[in-house]
């Protein structure tokens, strides 16, 4: 055997070891939190478009009633617009581990989260009245036979060719107030998906988050489609 091939085959436990390594090394805590502060953002960005659901947006017909059909597909354009915005905020501002130092992080604190809060509220309406919102529906009109798939097709093309600028600005005036209902809600439930994620109790650390996550979101869900029509009419524009 010459001496190539036994480098190759000691090389072969190196790798595993190296694979091993980088495995365990991997950042899940700022993926954690990521995917639970994602979760929550989109029980409340499908709350919000729930609660919206009555409203006259430009370009799109006002619906005289909730179906489920109806209901299921504008909030799940909803969670999308959540998800989209806060899943990559997350990752971001959770950072990356340090790279010489074993101290633990720590929560960023409540007032960070109030902000992010607002921020939350500005954005959140921008993405879904410019987008999401027009997005499902094109769909809706879809599933209901009203257009063909290359009218679907055009429509969305049209969004991305600059329709959505011009519908974010008009949509989001009529989304905002409900979005800040949902910013101030975002801010207290990420902060105590901050703290949970970086508890020393393992798992806290592990299934807090999205224990958290998922219990807020299906209280807000629950209250905005369950609570009465007059009393969801008043955190709506």
């Amino acid at each position: 055997m010459t001496t190539g091939s036994k480098n190759t085959i000691s090389s072969g436990p190196q790798v595993l070891r190296l694979a091993d390594g980088e495995l365990a090394h991997r950042d899940w805590a700022r993926w954690r939190f990521a995917a639970a502060l994602a979760l929550y953002a989109a029980a409340l960005g499908a709350a919000t478009i729930i609660v919206n659901f009555l409203t006259q947006f430009e370009g799109i017909d006002e619906l005289e009633k909730i179906t489920f059909g109806q209901g299921l597909l504008f909030g799940f354009g909803g969670a999308l617009a959540g998800m989209v915005l806060a899943g990559p905020f997350g990752f971001w501002v959770y950072g990356a581990r340090a790279t010489f130092t074993n101290r633990r992080r720590e929560p960023r604190k409540f007032w960070v989260w109030l902000i992010t809060g607002g921020a939350f509220t500005l954005f959140y309406a921008l993405i879904m009245g410019g987008f999401f919102l027009p997005t499902s529906q094109y769909f809706y009109l879809f599933f209901s036979s009203i257009y063909s798939v290359p009218n679907l097709i055009a429509k969305i093309f049209d969004l991305f060719t600059g329709v959505f600028v011009s519908l974010a600005v008009l949509n989001s005036f009529k989304l905002l107030y409900t979005a800040a209902v949902a910013g101030v809600l975002f801010g207290p439930g990420a902060w105590l998906i901050d703290r949970f994620n970086t508890s020393s109790h393992p798992p806290t650390s592990r299934y807090g988050p999205f224990v958290t996550a998922s219990v807020i979101g299906l209280i807000v869900i629950g209250l905005a489609t369950l609570a009465p029509p007059d009393l969801v009419a008043r955190l709506g524009p």
